[in-house]
């Protein structure tokens, strides 16, 4: 699993004290206090492209929790391992530590289960490296976090290393082209109509990394470009074509207006929440006239 950590480029936070070292990838940012672990890995994600931390079962991760649901609001790519009571320990019921002392080995993976994208619970050698490899999967395509149980009988467990040898497959499904080709139409019947357009980029044009992309369209247009608050840094803001940073009510005045006057915003990347918008955005949805 931390190969595939590594090959991917992660970083890892941990505050599992008992993790041998030479399983970790590198960087290591050693920190014993879960929640700090957990914001550390969402910031090394947002700078690196993905990130992982380790705790503990129970305690560690409802510590944690904070961090990840942060990183899924805002959706941050975050592995979240979880060092867990053997299999034997949590199919008997045992009365352990770090429980709540009912048998129920799931309720912790429960609560983390509305965070992610994807949990996998590693009980079988047979299946534990699809598993793994499906949550990283799922982790960077979506840009959310993902949970992976790892049991103390299972870390010695041996499984199938040829699938190291095989990159995750992380391109993206391609779109149905019927319904691309409808969106292009009607994207370009406004662009074409529209007198004064413009382009907003929020930040889901950084997490799910179409930079590029919005960059050459910028450039090719040579349209004019604003950037909302989770947005900036998404454009470089020497461009010729960059005017600010749209909130609503809270932009400067001059940005405010230049963007309440455009008959046209082409609105990429859009996280369209309160704070993100400042309660006001110059967007309307309409089926476009025949």
């Amino acid at each position: 699993m931390f190969q595939k950590l590594v090959s991917n480029g992660s970083g890892t936070a941990t505050s599992l004290m008992q993790v041998r070292a030479a399983w970790l990838p590198q960087p290591i940012l050693q920190i014993l206090i879960d929640h700090l672990a957990a914001y550390a890995a969402d910031g090394y994600a947002r700078v690196k492209g993905i990130a992982a931390i380790v705790t503990t079962f129970g305690v560690g991760e409802l510590s944690a929790i904070n961090g990840v649901a942060g990183s899924f609001s805002e959706q941050i790519p975050v592995v979240h391992i979880v060092g867990t009571p053997s299999t034997a320990s949590q199919k008997s019921g045992m009365l352990l530590h770090h429980t709540l002392g009912n048998g129920d080995f799931n309720v912790f993976s429960d609560m983390s289960k509305q965070i992610s994208c994807a949990v996998a619970k590693l009980t079988h050698p047979d299946d534990a490296a699809s598993l793994i490899d499906h949550a990283l999967r799922e982790c960077w395509v979506q840009s959310r976090p993902v949970y992976i149980a790892l049991p103390t009988d299972m870390v010695q467990k041996k499984v199938e290393g040829r699938r190291l040898q095989t990159p995750i497959d992380l391109s993206y499904a391609e779109n149905d082209p019927e319904k691309e080709k409808y969106v292009l139409d009607v994207i370009l019947k406004y662009l074409y109509a529209a007198k004064d357009p413009i382009i907003l980029v929020d930040s889901c044009a950084v997490r799910h990394r179409v930079l590029k992309e919005t960059h050459d369209f910028i450039d090719k247009s040579g349209l004019p470009v604003f950037v909302a608050p989770m947005g900036k840094s998404a454009i470089n803001e020497s461009h010729p074509n960059y005017g600010g940073v749209y909130a609503g009510e809270g932009s400067l005045p001059e940005v405010k207006q230049r963007v309440d006057a455009a008959d046209l915003v082409l609105n990429i990347g859009a996280l369209k929440s309160d704070f993100n918008t400042g309660k006001s955005v110059n967007i309307t949805c309409t089926r476009p006239s025949n």
